[in-house]
C-alpha cells in the first residue's frame, strides 16, 4: 500500500469521480451543521480531512461523505444553502431583508465567538506547544480580515437572492420564470413533479452558471439568448425585454453573487489522505487513527469500497431487490439502479431465520441504533465465510474475494443457501423443544451473543446437508431435530464455563474440522457441576441460558396476561437488592445466585419492586405466576418472605436445577420421539 497526504481544492472533492461505497453510514449532519460548513467554506477555514482509497481505476470515498454532500449542495443548489440559513439564523417568511442582515451578523458572530471559548479552553502549555510548531511562516495560512469580511458578505447575497416570496416562488425562482412570457414547461431548468411543472432549482443553477460561462450576463446578452434560445417572436421579446428591464438589477446581483459564491466553494481548501491500494486492515487503521473519536469502520463497511463487491448481479432476486431497497432506504440515500455481491450478503440476514429462532429480530425501524444496524450487515458476511470459507474473521470474510480459493457463484449459490438454510431451520420450528425457546421471545443470540449464533447456525446447516436435507416424513427428520438440541445444549454449556471467552473465529474454525464432536451429548455430572458452580453466584453474566434452558426442559411457557396477550417476560431476582440491605448478615452475592433469580412477567414485575413474596399478594395475577416460575409453594410463602431463609431457598431450587438437567434432559435424549 501506498499513500499520501495533501492539501486540495473542494474543486477534486466535488468534480473528481470518486465514488461512494456501497454501504454509507446513515446521515446525521442536520441543516444547521451543513450551515456551519458554509461559515467554514466563506471564511476560508479548513474543513478537516478525507480520505480516498484508490484501487486501480476506481477511487473511492472512505470518510467524508456528509462535508461532501453538504459541499455538493452548497454547490449546485443555493435554495439549499437558504434552507439550511433558516435553520441556523432563525429566519421566517416574514422577516425583511433589514432584520435578515441583522439576524445574520448576530448569529455568525455568536457562532464564531463560541467556537472561539471552545479552542481557549485547552491547557495555556499546550497552546504553546502547537504555536511554537506551526511557526514555519511557509506552512502557514494567513487570513485577510477584508477578504474574510467580502466572502462573508457573498454567503449573505446568496442567501438574500432566495429570501422573499416573488411571483409565488422564492426569489429567485420566481425571478427566473420571465413572468410566464415563456412557458415554464419550455424552460431548460423546469421539471415535471406532481401533474404540474415546476423550477428545479440543481436545474436552474447550471443554467445560470452556463450563462456566466458564456458570458451571457448582460442584460442585451441575455435577452438575446433567451430570444434565440425560444424562438421569441417580436411581441414576446419586446414583453421580455420590458420584463428584464425593471428586475435587471437582480439578475445583475444574481449572475454576480453565483459567480463569486462558485469561486469560493471550488477554492476552499481540505485535507486529503490518498490510500493506494489499500487493503481493509490498513484502510480501518487509518480511519481510526484519522477518527480517533469516531466509530470505527467495521470490514464489511469497507468491502463496500472495493471493486469485486460493486459487481452487479445479473439476475437478483424479487426479495433481494426489496431488501435492498429498505437498507438503502434506511441509510436515507438514494436507492442504487442495481444490485451487487455486496448487496447479497447485507442483505442476507434478513432473507433467513424468519421467526428468529437464531437471530435477533434487527428490523430496521427509524430509531433503529447504527450498532444493531451494522451487527445486521456484519453478520450476513460472516454467515457466507462460515459456509464458503471456514471462518468469520475479517481476513476470511475478505477471502470470500479469492477467486482462487474459494468458488462462488453469485448468481446462484447465494440463493440456494437461503432457500435451504430456511428449509433447515423451518424443519427445528415444527420440534417442540424450539418450539419452548421461541414462546419465551428468545434466540440463540440473546442467550449467547454473535459468535455462538454463528456456530448453531453454520453447523445445524451442515448437519441437515449431512442427513440428506431431511423434511417432513423423512425419516433422519428425528435425528437433525435431536442433534440440533443436543448443540443448542452443548452451547448452552461451554457459553456458561466461559469457554466462547476467546477468539471465536479460531474456535469456530476448529469445531468445523470436527463436526461429529459438536454433536455429542455433555455428561449429566457435567451439568451438574456447573449449576453448582452458578449456585454462589459466580457466573452471573453467562447464565441466561442455563435458565431458559431449564425452562424448556421442564416445558414452561409463558401465560397469557389480563389482556389476552402473551406476556412478556425477563429474569429478575426473588429477594431484590433493597431486602440483602436491610440485613447486613446475608452475604450479598447470594442475590447473583442462580437460585435467587426467575424469569417474570416484564410489566406486571414493576409491581414486584423490592416487595416480599407475602406482599404481592394483593396482586394476584402475579402472585401466581411467582409461585409458578418459582416453584414455592402456598405454605411456604410466608418462610419465604423473609430474606434471613434465601440459602435454603436458594439449595431448593439448585437442587431442583440439577434434577431437570439430569432427569428430564436424560429424557429428553432418550426419548421415543427421536
Amino acid at each position: 500500500m501506498a499513500f499520501g497526504i495533501s492539501e486540495n481544492t473542494t474543486s477534486y472533492f466535488i468534480n473528481n469521480e470518486i465514488e461512494l461505497p456501497r454501504f454509507q453510514r446513515k446521515a446525521t449532519w442536520k441543516d444547521t451543521d451543513n450551515f456551519k460548513l458554509c461559515i467554514s467554506v466563506f471564511k476560508g477555514y479548513p474543513m478537516g480531512v478525507i480520505i480516498v482509497n484508490e484501487l486501480g481505476q476506481k477511487k473511492y470515498l472512505l470518510d467524508g461523505r456528509q462535508r461532501r454532500n453538504a459541499l455538493i449542495s452548497m454547490y449546485e443548489n443555493p435554495v439549499s444553502v437558504y434552507s439550511w440559513a433558516t435553520k441556523f439564523i432563525g429566519i421566517r417568511s416574514g422577516t425583511n431583508e433589514h432584520e435578515l442582515r441583522d439576524l445574520f451578523a448576530e448569529k455568525i458572530g455568536e457562532y464564531l465567538q463560541s467556537e472561539f471559548d471552545k479552542s481557549t479552553e485547552q491547557p495555556e502549555e499546550q497552546i504553546t506547544a502547537d504555536s511554537e510548531e506551526d511557526s514555519d511562516e511557509s506552512e502557514q495560512q494567513t487570513f485577510n480580515p477584508s477578504v474574510q469580511g467580502e466572502n462573508i458578505k457573498v454567503l449573505l447575497d446568496l442567501i438574500l437572492l432566495v429570501h422573499t416570496k416573488y411571483k409565488g416562488s422564492n426569489s429567485l425562482e420566481g425571478h427566473f420564470k420571465f413572468d410566464k412570457i415563456i412557458p415554464i414547461e419550455e424552460l431548460d431548468y423546469s421539471k415535471y413533479e406532481n401533474g404540474t411543472y415546476v423550477i428545479d432549482p440543481r436545474k436552474l443553477k447550471r443554467f445560470i452558471k452556463d450563462r456566466i460561462s458564456n458570458k451571457e450576463t448582460s442584460k442585451e446578452e441575455f435577452a438575446a439568448y433567451l430570444r434565440k434560445r425560444h424562438k421569441l417572436n417580436d411581441k414576446d421579446f419586446n414583453k421580455l425585454c420590458n420584463c428584464l428591464e425593471t428586475t435587471w438589477e437582480y439578475f445583475d446581483k444574481c449572475f454576480k453573487t453565483i459567480k463569486s459564491a462558485d469561486e469560493i466553494i471550488v477554492n476552499a481548501q481540505l485535507g486529503l489522505i490518498r490510500l493506494i491500494d489499500a487493503s481493509p486492515l490498513d484502510a480501518q487503521n487509518i480511519f481510526s487513527l484519522v477518527n480517533g473519536g469516531g466509530a470505527n469502520l467495521t470490514a464489511e463497511e469497507l468491502l463496500s469500497a472495493r471493486p469485486y463487491w460493486n459487481a452487479p448481479i445479473k439476475n437478483p432476486s424479487t426479495e433481494v431487490k426489496n431488501e435492498a431497497k429498505k437498507l438503502y432506504e434506511y441509510l436515507n440515500i438514494e436507492i442504487p439502479n442495481d444490485v451487487v455481491r455486496w448487496d447479497v450478503c447485507a442483505t442476507l440476514l434478513s432473507r433467513i431465520d424468519k421467526s428468529h429462532l437464531i437471530f435477533t429480530n434487527f428490523d430496521l425501524p427509524d430509531k433503529a441504533s447504527q450498532t444493531n444496524f451494522t451487527k445486521k450487515l456484519t453478520l450476513g458476511f460472516k454467515l457466507i465465510s462460515a459456509i464458503k470459507v471456514g471462518g468469520i474473521s475479517a481476513n476470511s470474510v475478505k477471502d470470500l474475494e479469492n477467486e482462487r480459493k474459494v468458488k462462488i457463484d453469485w448468481e446462484v449459490d447465494v440463493e440456494e443457501y437461503v432457500s435451504d438454510f430456511n428449509k433447515a431451520v423451518d424443519m427445528l420450528y415444527d420440534c417442540d423443544f424450539f418450539k419452548y425457546l421461541m414462546s419465551w421471545k428468545q434466540s440463540v443470540m440473546s442467550l449467547m451473543g454473535n459468535s455462538v449464533a454463528l456456530e448453531f447456525s453454520t453447523l445445524i446447516y451442515k448437519k441437515w446437508i449431512e442427513l440428506g436435507k431431511p423434511v417432513k416424513g423423512n425419516n433422519n427428520l428425528k435425528l437433525y431435530q435431536k442433534a440440533a438440541i443436543i448443540l443448542f445444549d452443548r452451547l448452552v454449556y461451554e457459553y456458561s464455563k466461559r469457554l466462547w471467552a476467546g477468539s471465536a473465529d479460531s474456535r469456530l474454525q476448529r469445531d468445523l474440522l470436527n463436526i461429529s464432536e459438536r454433536f455429542t451429548v455433555i455428561a449429566s455430572d457435567d451439568w451438574a457441576s456447573v449449576i453448582d458452580d452458578f449456585k454462589g453466584g459466580k457466573g452471573s453474566k453467562t447464565d441466561k441460558g442455563i435458565i431458559y434452558l431449564y425452562l424448556c426442559l421442564k416445558k414452561m411457557t409463558p401465560i397469557i396476561d389480563g389482556e389476552g396477550a402473551k406476556a412478556k417476560y425477563d429474569i429478575d431476582h426473588i429477594y431484590a437488592q433493597a431486602q440483602f440491605n436491610h440485613v447486613v448478615s446475608i452475604d450479598l452475592s447470594l442475590m447473583e445466585s442462580l437460585g435467587n433469580k426467575v424469569v417474570l412477567p416484564k410489566l406486571e414485575n414493576i409491581a414486584k419492586s423490592d416487595k416480599s413474596l407475602v406482599e404481592l399478594r394483593q396482586y394476584d395475577w402475579l402472585y401466581n405466576e411467582v409461585k409458578r416460575m418459582t416453584g414455592i409453594k402456598e405454605e411456604d410463602i410466608e418462610k419465604y418472605s423473609d430474606i434471613t431463609n434465601i440459602q435454603q431457598l436458594i439449595d431448593e431450587r439448585i437442587e431442583d436445577y440439577k434434577n431437570v438437567f439430569s432427569v428430564d434432559r436424560d429424557s429428553l435424549f432418550n426419548s421415543s420421539h427421536f
